[in-house]
């Protein structure tokens, strides 16, 4: 059976040379007289984008995205690309010789192994490296063998062959990106029952006489750490429900995008869509009464609405939008390359109505901006609801703003679309008709996009005003959602900031209690402060986080009292 071949070739501030390797890889494959295709994943290096970009064919395709993920992220990005039944990585130097592909696959037909994998230790591999590199090597491998009982020899040679059927389920519960991303394959593998694992034996040229750098042992140490936590103490990996496998037909999607007029935001936006990995979609913004500029592509319409609000706006997409899924953006967000691939292999499980990812401020906000945005992913800042501004693991949700929320079209309608009676506050409404359908919502760390900030301080605190106020009112109205501890944390705070000191005048200690209170809000405050400057290289904006959150739980605290006790949420 001539099965197809995808030979993955992450590529990163690579030379003229990568073309002659390309080239040769290409040669190679041909004289393996099998159909194949090269995937060459190209990140953050419009050089090396040029440099490939006219080897374009109908064998080898060209990736590239704009951020710096490294390498193990281009695999795993290339994998999803892929379309062989077997599929294998190879470095764009071609530090492995090619030719070893054919005996891997050779190896992998005869014992029907799942994966076979390059091994320096095999005995007829031929490597030559410093004895330093050895022995940490050999005592990296004691400690991989302690921790994951993996029964390999090596996990870090980088020529592996996958089946594709193995790789599907592997490659999306993969978390590492950068520098334990091979140990992890071959431990997922391992766990979802995956052990016919042959290792094969490789050369490896001059370039492995490198000295590793030392930033890059302690890395591989953090993050192989990482995946035992995850394995043994989150039990991440056995989550299946989470994970959706990388094949399956691509769905059309509609991005909405609700707006007073066409501005600098939204032409932004624009320019992000057309670079994404995903080219099925349409767009549609719903505008007062603008017309499509010239320069906006063929799929992107503008819709002219009169002046309505965003929930309404958003309702027209049953009228104009021709996608399987709804795709919701914000007027002041712009999506990550690969946002719309990571949204749509999870609408493939029907029991899936709505899925979501964290919209994280962009660097080149200004200083205010960044400031409002630190307050956001700080853990004081936001409590439990930190995933929404900064990624974090996979989970489900009940509860999710607009700004990155992907609804499929029939749910939607099915719910009848937003309540447009609220404004914010529509789209909690809209998550709980959604789960009252016995619908998940999955939040995937990487369905992520950019969400420019309003600065610091009055329109920052306008916004959180206006959340505070819907979120007392819903927990009146909607207590399944909004009745959470985490929302009245606030107001018990300002009705302790000015109620204490009346306490303590009583007596009895309570001043006392008071002021432990406060110099551990303060502490925090420090600490949430350190943290923003080390996020950020700013102290600027990690010593305006101090007020920022303070000032966020006072406004919050009070609107939200406000909105518990009024009879009526006037929009």
């Amino acid at each position: 059976m001539n099965r197809k071949l995808s030979v993955i070739v992450p590529a990163y501030k690579e030379n003229q040379e990568i073309r002659s390797n390309i080239a040769a890889l290409e040669t190679e494959l041909q004289n393996l007289g099998r159909l194949y295709e090269i995937v060459v994943v190209c990140e953050s290096c419009p050089e090396t984008l040029q440099a490939v970009n006219d080897l374009a064919s109908d064998n080898i395709k060209v990736h590239y995205y704009e951020e710096n993920m490294g390498k193990s992220y281009a695999i795993k990005y290339g994998a999803f690309q892929a379309t062989g039944d077997l599929v294998t990585f190879m470095d764009a130097d071609l530090s492995i010789d090619p030719r070893e592909i054919d005996r891997f696959i050779k190896l992998m037909d005869t014992y029907d192994a799942d994966i076979v994998i390059g091994s320096k230790r095999h005995p007829q591999s031929k490597v030559s490296y410093p004895l330093f590199r050895r022995l940490q090597s050999f005592l990296y491998q004691v400690l991989v063998t302690a921790l994951f009982r993996v029964n390999v020899k090596d996990t870090q040679t980088g020529l592996k062959l996958f089946k594709r059927e193995v790789l599907q389920k592997i490659i999306p519960r993969v978390l590492v990106k950068a520098y334990a991303f091979d140990l992890e394959l071959l431990v997922v593998a391992n766990l979802l029952g995956y052990d016919n694992v042959l290792e094969a034996p490789v050369e490896i040229n001059e370039r492995f006489n490198k000295v590793a750098d030392p930033r890059s042992t302690w890395r591989v140490l953090r993050d192989t750490l990482a995946i035992f936590y995850r394995l043994k103490v989150l039990k991440y990996y056995d989550r299946d429900h989470m994970f959706i496998e990388m094949s399956g037909p691509e769905l059309c999607v509609s991005i909405i995008v609700p707006v007073k007029k066409i501005n600098d935001y939204v032409r932004e936006s624009v320019r992000y869509l057309e670079e994404m990995s995903y080219d099925n979609y349409e767009a549609i913004i719903f505008s007062d009464e603008d017309t499509k500029p010239a320069d906006f592509p063929e799929n992107v319409r503008v819709v002219s609405t009169g002046d309505i609000g965003p929930a309404e706006k958003r309702d027209l997409s049953l009228e104009y939008a021709t996608g399987d899924i709804l795709a919701f953006l914000d007027d002041d967000a712009y999506p990550s390359k690969d946002w719309l691939i990571n949204a749509v292999k999870h609408f493939h499980d029907d029991g899936i109505a709505a899925v979501c990812g964290p919209a994280v401020t962009p660097k080149t906000d200004s200083v205010l901006q960044r400031a409002s945005g630190a307050v956001y992913e700080s853990r004081l800042g936001s409590g439990s609801l930190i995933f929404r501004y900064t990624p974090r693991r996979p989970r489900e949700t009940d509860d999710y703003p607009t700004v990155n929320l992907l609804v499929r079209t029939d749910i939607f309608s099915k719910v009848g679309g937003f309540d447009s009676s609220f404004w914010p506050g529509e789209d909690t409404k809209l998550c709980m008709d959604m789960i009252n359908l016995d619908k998940k919502i999955i939040y995937d760390p990487d369905i992520l996009v950019w969400h420019h900030r309003r600065k610091l301080f009055i329109p920052h605190l306008k916004q959180i005003a206006n959340y505070a106020l819907h979120r007392g009112y819903f927990a009146k109205k909607y207590p399944k959602t909004s009745r959470r501890p985490a929302y009245f944390l606030p107001s018990l705070f300002v009705i302790g900031l000015i109620g204490g000191p009346a306490a303590g005048m009583i007596g009895g200690g309570w001043f006392v209690i008071y002021a432990i209170v406060e110099g551990f809000y303060l502490l925090t405050l420090i600490a949430a402060a350190s943290w923003a400057t080390l996020m950020t290289g700013s102290l600027s904006i990690g010593l305006l986080v101090i007020p920022g959150v303070m000032a966020t739980h006072l406004t919050y605290g009070a609107f939200f009292i406000k909105g518990l006790l009024i009879r009526r949420l006037v929009r």
